[in-house]
């Protein structure tokens, strides 16, 4: 057995599945900052951060918070992290339509819950989720 592959398998299973987690969220924020034809200032300065921090998300040295995920996302106007089959992963996958087109409306069946922002409300009626400001 390689030297490689012995040190690979005293590391913990927590520790590779944080490794792989964090890999995939800062390969997630990358592509999404590419595709946006942003440089990681240009990022930083829309998610209000220091490009520094914003430079240890992308390398996966930093811890994420819920706060700085949503920051994230709200600039990058794209979802980065979603939870499977999550009750409320249907709205979460239009959260990017809601903050580009203004879109308040959404089929999804459901009684109601507090959206992300304080001043954001939505109230089910039948199959209907729709959206109202406070």
């Amino acid at each position: 057995m390689s030297r490689l592959l012995k040190l690979m398998g005293e590391i913990s299973l927590e520790t590779r599945i944080k490794a792989r987690k964090s890999a995939e969220i800062s390969y997630r924020i990358d592509v999404l900052r590419k595709k946006k034809g942003w440089d990681k200032g240009e990022l930083a300065r829309q998610a209000k951060m220091p490009q520094s921090q914003l430079t240890r998300i992308i390398s996966g040295n930093a811890n994420l918070t819920i706060e700085t995920i949503e920051r994230l996302e709200i600039a990058l106007e794209d979802i980065i992290l979603t939870i499977p089959d999550s009750p409320i992963a249907a709205f979460e996958e239009r959260k990017k339509n809601r903050i580009k087109n203004g879109g308040f409306a959404f089929s999804m069946p459901m009684a109601s819950f507090i959206a992300e922002e304080s001043t954001d409300v939505v109230n089910a009626e039948s199959d209907k989720i729709v959206l109202t400001e406070n």
